[in-house]
């Protein structure tokens, strides 16, 4: 896998407008409900588990999961009320150095 490698979004009509994600990139959504997440999240979950990548969810926040367990799927739950030892652990797992995974990320 290289970096800079591009991969789906899992939304054919969006990988244009992006020319792709690629591994890496950070990619950022402002929506007006969380209720909108599952639109976007839902899709590239399914892509990197077709694509037999690794999907990383890190988990910080109170409300309902956004990424549900299944094959394929790491989930790390982090404790948003001691936040900086949760994310030092996490760190401390991540895998070895050059190693490049797909993340989704939520606060």
């Amino acid at each position: 896998m290289a970096a800079f490698e591009r991969i789906s979004c899992g939304i054919p009509q969006l990988d244009p407008v992006f020319d792709n994600i690629r591994l890496g990139d950070n990619v950022v959504w402002q929506l007006s409900s969380l209720a909108d997440f599952p639109y976007f999240v839902n899709p590239f979950v399914k892509q990197c588990v077709a694509d037999n990548r690794p999907m990383i969810y890190i988990r910080f926040a109170s409300h309902a999961p956004l990424v549900n367990e299944q094959a394929g799927v790491t989930i790390y739950e982090l404790n948003p009320r001691d936040l900086k030892h949760s994310l030092l652990k996490f760190a401390k797992s991540l895998p070895k150095k050059g190693e490049v995974f797909a993340t989704y990320l939520t606060v």
